[in-house]
């Protein structure tokens, strides 16, 4: 049982790994996949509304990370619930499998204060650099720019994520971007 309970407005952390720290992704196809699923399932099934907004995210080989925003009552919940049910159906049946992708239900803490809402999105996105961890500071930069699945490209100016809510990130951010995005050595 859950204790934290989601409040509408409210800011979360949101995470979850593969089932025995395994990958959840085998190739780019599944990457894909699980961004479509993402995007299908931000959405409140009645009325299009949004149910969320995603603010950033990180995908890791056995994991992910997401910032979210409830815009709708028990918003996070269904949108986890859509999004994992669906990508979990497309890993299994892709991979001849079955049974439980993520290691349980996922994880969430709520975010209390602006000083860790902008702190969370730059460790989102620099969650990528431990698979960059034997090349230096400058060239996990560059790697990072190269990264395509996470949302740091996409704050760096480089693309234009359709995951991501642009109003809810201008809203938080104004002008400026997290520290760690515009300094490398951050």
């Amino acid at each position: 049982m859950r204790l934290l309970e989601f409040s509408t407005g409210g800011y979360y952390h949101v995470y979850n790994r593969g089932t025995d720290k395994r990958n959840i992704f085998s190739d780019v196809s599944d990457y894909e996949r699980f961004l479509a699923s993402v995007l299908r399932s931000m959405h409140n099934l009645d009325d299009r509304r949004h149910d969320v907004a995603v603010i950033a995210y990180s995908l890791m080989p056995n994991h992910f990370h997401f910032l979210l925003r409830q815009l709708e009552d028990g918003g996070v919940s269904l949108f986890m619930e859509r999004f994992g049910n669906s990508y979990t159906k497309y890993f299994n049946l892709r991979n001849e499998r079955s049974g439980r992708l993520f290691e349980s239900t996922f994880k969430a803490k709520v975010i209390e204060d602006d000083i860790y809402l902008h702190s969370l999105v730059d460790y989102i996105h620099m969650n990528a650099k431990e698979l960059f961890v034997s090349i230096d500071e400058m060239d996990q930069h560059a790697k990072l720019l190269e990264y395509p699945w996470s949302s740091y490209r996409h704050y760096q100016g480089l693309i234009h994520d359709p995951v991501l809510d642009e109003q809810e990130i201008r809203e938080i951010f104004g002008n400026s971007q997290p520290l760690a995005l515009t300094n490398p050595k951050g």
